[in-house]
């Protein structure tokens, strides 16, 4: 090309780039093409078109360009760091990264290249790493409150609790009005425990950037820490005000609106979070879903966005270990409820009768609970207890790949204090969801769902990314035999309902299950019922006095007498279990299901009542009372539900019956059978253990009855 020709390029080409610099980038565009097409090996051309492509969002077209500039200069530094910030808007993190890792070697003191990967790296769950890159960049930019704080950031990702604090500090001595620093702050402080010191936090950043719906957001979820329900709403209703954007707010709301009973616009509610889960926004994490929406299409796809968001890149699946086809099937628990909690009622029993013969178990705890008991007994029913609560997810992990664990149990799932990013690192081959979360996890690393026939029923099979592993019988563990606190004979029934608040005569139904499971719905139900039969009361469990008060105040909408609500509060365990002993009827909720409450009233003797829904958490109680031998106390529709409970209330002797039945469940019922379970779970664990060892990929298996 001759020297002139290509001197009028590089005029235009300045041109194209003070046309970019102004915004004008159709016109830069077609002078860069022009470039281009008349001179292929215009590096500076090339590169000035990726740029106009990056301004005008064509980002896998700017990539490519990039590319092509850096493969044509060979340590074209800013080509490969702009062809990572085009792989970096696509989301191809591994790309970017590589490219990162590149201009790094070429240029050690590149400021944005080391904070950028430290953010890759971050997004792809690889704290130590992203520490690592955010450390290299404080090194060039040591008072940067930004950095700091991003580092105090992925230290409380990694569970180093007490160094996030010391990063916060760090950033607030080069800034004290550094918002952001104060609400990391404050969540660490959350994390450990330290609520009131969190809210004074919350609220200092909150004067500082009285705009930022987040701050709110993290404020409120402090005080549903704290059981401060009604406080919580207040602060979640602030940052929908102010960004209704937020990941999780909208579900978050809804639960704690549900929790004081406020009803207020809720079919609205309802409609609005099912319009954003269609439209596959995060408006919710998945729990607060399965008491709200009793569609298991709805959770569903609600979980699979979360799963997405929150794990955006997993290893794969370990190959099969080289062990002995007769060794031991090692099984690894994982769950932060090894405590005082309702989930060793239910569990207790299985642990400690595992076929030691066959199984080796290995509890690993998410709480530590020192001096409890119960934590005590169970650590002693495992072949080896494990407190993992300081670790970081990878870690935690990386431990149990190295126990060699071929089954990790998942016990709780999207729950509050669930670590799903365990199993998104791989603890195990072979990873199933069980008991704590009744819903598809939409986790593509969790390979089985333990269920039954009932909870999952074959119409509604598509709706669950796992495979099943479906159990005879009831899914649900009931343990209450092997506790000494509930082998005793229940005490006669009807005996101190005045110190409770009830009245001596008349019908009690009651419902003991948490106040945001309690819809519109239900309640109608429950008070047309109540209308119906005279000299009855309802008796619930009274979460905080703002719920009492606003279910007074529905009651009295419904032309019921609030004095007909009588409320509990929470009470120490044998406490709890005793007052079942002075109700009629146990009236079940809809779309969540009493689960472990539904149990408890069962070995009590007391007769629940229950509507069959859609979704898993909307079946159990059906599954319960099935294998309880007492399925005339299943329903399927609103009006059968309320005739039943009317009917029921009408006849002593019917109800009298069936409340014998269900006593002699304690003795005879394979509800209560710990060790009939047992061998059926073992069986389901034998079969996931098989396919892996034979290098088959999960696939969905009925476990027969034992022979």
């Amino acid at each position: 090309m001759a020297p002139g020709q290509s001197d009028a390029i590089a005029g235009e080409l300045r041109l194209a780039r003070d046309l970019l610099t102004g915004g004008q980038t159709a016109r830069a565009r077609a002078i860069c093409e022009d470039a281009v097409r008349r001179q292929p090996g215009n590096i500076d051309a090339i590169y000035l078109l990726a740029l106009v492509h990056a301004r005008e969002g064509d980002l896998g077209q700017a990539a490519r360009l990039f590319d092509r500039a850096a493969i044509l200069r060979p340590g074209f530094v800013d080509a490969d760091y702009n062809c990572a910030c085009a792989w970096i808007g696509l989301k191809r993190f591994e790309k970017a990264l590589a490219r990162l890792d590149r201009v790094v070697s070429l240029k050690p003191d590149h400021l944005d290249a080391w904070i950028n990967r430290g953010n890759i790296l971050r997004e792809l769950k690889q704290g130590e790493a992203a520490l690592a890159s955010y450390d290299r960049a404080l090194a060039l930019a040591p008072r940067s409150e930004w950095l700091l704080n991003n580092r105090a950031v992925v230290l409380g990702e990694l569970r180093r609790f007490e160094e996030s604090l010391g990063a916060c500090a760090a950033a607030l001595s080069v800034n004290p009005r550094n918002a952001e620093a104060l609400a990391n702050n404050a969540i660490t402080l959350d994390r450990l425990g330290r609520f009131d010191e969190a809210l004074e936090g919350f609220a200092r950043a909150a004067e500082l950037k009285p705009d930022r719906g987040d701050i709110r957001y993290n404020h409120g979820l402090t005080l549903v820490h704290m059981k401060r329900h009604d406080e919580a709403l207040e602060k979640f209703t602030e940052a929908i005000g102010l960004d209704p954007a937020i990941d999780y707010l909208r579900g978050t709301w809804l639960h704690a609106k549900m929790n004081v009973c406020d009803w207020s616009d809720f079919e609205a509610d309802l409609k609005g979070l099912t319009a954003d889960i269609e439209r596959s926004r995060l408006a919710s994490s998945p729990f607060p879903a399965l008491a709200l929406l009793d569609s298991p299409r709805l959770q569903k796809a609600l979980a699979t966005a979360c799963a997405a968001k929150l794990f955006p890149a997993r290893p794969p699946r370990p190959a099969p270990a080289r062990r002995r086809r007769d060794a031991k099937i090692r099984v690894g628990y994982f769950s932060a409820d090894f405590r005082e909690h309702p989930m060793p009622r239910l569990m207790a029993g299985v642990f400690e009768r595992h076929d030691r013969s066959r199984f080796e178990t290995v509890g690993f705890s998410f709480a530590a609970a020192p001096g409890d008991a119960t934590q005590a007994r169970l650590a002693a029913a495992f072949d080896e207890f494990i407190d993992v609560t300081d670790m970081p997810d990878a870690a935690v992990a990386s431990l149990a790949r190295a126990k060699n664990i071929d089954i990790a149990v998942d016990l709780m799932g999207f729950t509050q204090q669930g670590r799903p990013g365990v199993f998104a690192a791989r603890a195990a081959p072979a990873q199933a969801s069980f008991l704590g979360y009744p819903a598809t996890t939409g986790c593509d690393f969790i390979d089985y769902l333990i269920a039954d026939e009932i909870v999952i029923p074959p119409s509604e099979r598509s709706f669950y990314t796992e495979k099943l592993v479906t159990l005879p019988g009831c899914y649900y563990p009931s343990s209450y035999r092997d506790l000494a606190d509930y082998a005793a004979p229940a005490p006669a029934r009807g005996a101190g309902r005045r110190e409770r608040g009830l009245p001596e005569t008349g019908f009690v139904f009651c419902c003991f299950n948490n106040n945001y499971k309690i819809t519109p719905e239900v309640f109608a139900s429950w008070m047309a019922i109540l209308d119906a039969v005279g000299n009855s009361v309802l008796w619930l469990l009274a979460d905080n006095e703002t719920a009492a008060a606003n279910l007074r105040k529905e009651a009295a909408a419904r032309g019921v007498d609030p004095a007909r609500l009588v409320f509990a509060d929470r009470a120490p365990l044998a406490d709890h279990m005793a007052r079942h002993d002075l109700a009629d009827l146990f009236l079940d909720t809809l779309p969540y299901n009493a689960h472990t409450t539904a149990c408890d009233a069962l070995w009590r003797g007391l007769p629940v009542l229950t509507r069959r829904g859609a979704s898993f958490a909307g079946r159990v109680g059906a599954s319960l009372l099935t294998a309880a031998g007492l399925r005339e106390l299943v329903t399927d529709s609103i009006r059968e539900y309320e005739e039943t409970a009317i009917r029921l209330a009408a006849r002593p002797d019917e109800l009298s019956a069936i409340r014998a039945k269900t006593m002699a469940l304690r003795d005879h019922s394979p509800l209560f059978d710990t060790e009939a379970f047992t061998r059926a779970l073992e069986a389901g664990f034998a079969a996931i253990h098989a396919r892996r060892m034979a290098s088959r990929e999960p696939a969905d298996m009925k476990i027969p009855r034992p022979g």
